[in-house]
Order: structure tokens, then sequence, then C-alpha cells
């Protein structure tokens, strides 16, 4: 019989973004994701900026729940806290809250908002 450690069964995760006033947009970060992992294994999660890796990690680390689907871990299971986007609000754009990271660490406002376009690019969301 196997010893699973990890057994990850038809994760979905969507984030809803707003646009407007009254319009919003979704993303699918997470899309039915299934996989087992056995002791001994080693796993990478490789994929292109926004395909959801960081939302895997976030849900495997107990940080946010999947909204369907499944993860399982046996309950000795130390998780690690994620902080990659620790601070971000998700109710601003993705260039409101780069604004006020930059701002956070010391750089003026008029500076943050030179560099938001540098940032955006380097982040190769896009839209997202």
């Amino acid at each position: 019989m196997n010893d699973y450690i990890l057994k990850v069964e038809g994760v979905s995760h969507e984030y809803k973004t707003r646009t407007g006033l009254f319009s919003s947009f979704s993303h699918k970060a997470l899309d039915d994701v299934s996989f087992n992992v056995v002791r001994g294994e080693v796993v990478g999660i490789v994929g292109k900026n926004g395909a959801g890796k960081s939302t895997l990690l976030r849900i495997l680390a107990g940080v946010i729940e999947p909204q369907k689907g499944s993860v399982w871990m046996p309950e000795s299971t130390t998780r690690s806290l994620l902080s990659i986007g620790l601070g971000f609000n998700r109710e601003l754009t993705g260039r409101d809250n780069a604004i006020l990271s930059c701002m956070f660490n010391g750089i003026s406002m008029k500076d943050a908002k030179d560099i938001s376009e540098d940032i955006k690019e380097f982040s190769e969301l896009g839209v997202f």
C-alpha cells in the first residue's frame, strides 16, 4: 500500500477582481487539480506568472481553503506559512497594491507611480 503524505482532489479556486463600480472580472487560478504525493517523492510546481502556483501553495499551506475539492495530509504534517502577497489588499488593483507596497518600503508616492509600469512588466501578469 502507498504511504501518501498528500492527496489533492479536484481543487478549484477563482478570484474576483472589481474592475469598476458595478463590474468585476473573474480569474480561475486553479481548475480541478488532482495529484498524490507518496513519502520520498519530490514535487515541483512550474508555470507562468498567473498560472496558479501561489494559489496552490497557499491552499497546501492552509492559508486559504479551496472553493472546490479537498486537500488531505496526515494530522502530524507541519504546514509552512506562505508569505507571498502578505499585506496585499484583495479589494485593490494590482497597480494600487504595488504602489502601496513601494510606499511601505520608503518610496515616495510619485516615484512609486513612476515605476508601477516597470513593476507591471516585470510581473508578466498582463491584465491580471
